[in-house]
């Protein structure tokens, strides 16, 4: 394990340690549980990414907020010691990228908590479990109740932008990894949230990480795969996005293959 590193934080995670210069919107995450406070801040960020409607701007919204999962998973596996991600100790800064708005999170109080841990030979420790339980449930979870409320979203599609954005940083990250404790450590976790945590922490009959991920050929690629979304991103309701993306399971097979040639043809 390795002591907290808030540089890599920022670039895995956005989680930074000021407010953004450049930022247009700052404010505490904990507002959003209230239904009013929650919708306007998706019509402001709605209208940044030139969105149709409340509910692409509540789902888009979910997908930039990625960085909470990528940063539970990174501290509570492989760090010595880790932040408070609870909502009341959250701040959120919307910043505007050219046409695109962008998401950092900011952890109002700093001060860091332990992360000892004792590993059993099978199963990740029961503190890092209880850690990822309270995290998925507690924090993640009425976030995204709330924004789906304010948007009108089914929590089918806001639970299912998250299996590929823990598959996304356990991808990403575990090439990273030299020291085979960590392997071991990052892989229980991973094991854990995805298989054997209830349906009910998520709010749901089933674990939403047990989705079944279709592999699909990967044209921006060429010889690697790339899964089809659980649900639907919204993207292709935005001011950037004229029609589905490649992986959208809203798409039919004849249309992705016709994209998938279209894409490779332009390359």
């Amino acid at each position: 394990m390795r002591p907290l590193d808030y540089d890599q934080l920022e670039q895995l995670a956005k989680i930074v340690t000021d407010t953004p210069a450049d930022a247009v919107y700052s404010g505490p995450v904990a507002e959003w549980l209230e239904p009013e406070k929650a919708r306007s801040v998706l019509e402001y960020y709605g209208e940044l990414l030139q969105a149709e409607d409340l509910l692409t701007a509540a789902v888009y919204l979910v997908n930039q907020l990625r960085g909470l999962v990528f940063a539970q998973h990174f501290m509570v596996s492989l760090c010595e010691r880790r932040l408070d991600l609870s909502i009341s100790n959250l701040r959120i800064h919307i910043c505007c990228e050219g046409n695109s708005p962008s998401i950092s999170l900011q952890v109002i109080d700093p001060t860091e908590l332990d992360n000892a841990r004792q590993d059993g030979e099978k199963h990740s420790s029961e503190q890092a479990q209880q850690a990822l339980r309270d995290f998925y449930s507690l924090q993640l979870r009425p976030i995204l109740e709330a924004l789906a409320a304010a948007g009108g979203v089914s929590m089918g599609q806001m639970w299912g932008q998250i299996p590929l954005t823990l598959l996304y940083f356990k991808d990403r990250i575990q090439p990273m990894l030299t020291d085979s404790q960590d392997v071991k450590r990052f892989e229980q976790d991973f094991d854990y949230v995805t298989r054997e945590l209830e349906g009910e922490v998520f709010g749901r009959k089933r674990n939403p990480f047990t989705v079944r991920l279709v592999e699909l050929d990967n044209p921006y690629r060429p010889g690697e795969n790339t899964y089809m979304k659980p649900s639907c991103c919204q993207y292709y309701k935005t001011g950037g996005g004229q029609r589905y993306c490649y992986a959208c399971p809203r798409m039919s097979a004849s249309e992705r293959e016709e994209r998938r040639r279209e894409v490779l043809t332009s390359r």
